[in-house]
């Protein structure tokens, strides 16, 4: 019998969560504002805050 196992992984590293994740969220004030597949997630940001963010860090 194959288990599956699912993790989360907090990471600052954004180059390091496109690479191996499946999903990728952004967290503002607590709250999950967007989530979706990293090449959509890091190519087409919906958040004004996401695409602020990843304007500075990619």
């Amino acid at each position: 019998c194959r288990r599956r196992y699912d993790n989360v992984v907090v990471t600052h590293e954004w180059v390091f969560a496109r690479e191996v994740a499946s999903r990728v969220m952004f967290m503002s004030d607590g709250q999950i504002v967007e989530q979706g597949p990293p090449d959509e997630f890091f190519a087409n940001p919906k958040n004004p805050r996401l695409k602020d963010f990843l304007s500075k860090v990619l």
